[in-house]
């Protein structure tokens, strides 16, 4: 798939994940392809900026584990559902990862 498809894949599961998952605020859950995980968060509430550095503060902990990210998206509207497609099968990994961070 060609990054503008990894993108698209993002934005279909903000909403996934807004359907799916509404009480979890952080988390990793399977792809819907080999290969790939979806990194989430929702952050109802929660100031823009505070929601950008939240992104950045995840963007940044993939970077030094080596886990690429392929694409993103924010939720229409508030933009407080984001998503990542990260290429990694490690879910209960990229939990822990996203749950070191909230410490």
């Amino acid at each position: 798939m060609s990054e503008q498809d990894w993108n698209a894949e993002a934005a279909a599961m903000t909403r996934h994940v807004t359907e799916h998952f509404p009480d979890i605020t952080r988390g990793a859950i399977a792809g819907r392809q080999s290969r790939v995980s979806v990194v989430f968060g929702q952050e109802a509430g929660r100031d823009p900026a505070a929601v950008q550095d939240e992104i950045t503060r995840v963007r940044d902990m993939l970077d030094r584990e080596g886990i690429r990210i392929l694409g993103f998206a924010q939720g229409t509207g508030d933009g407080e559902t984001w998503a990542m497609i990260v290429e990694s099968e490690e879910v209960e990994l990229l939990n822990e990862l996203l749950g070191d961070l909230a410490d």
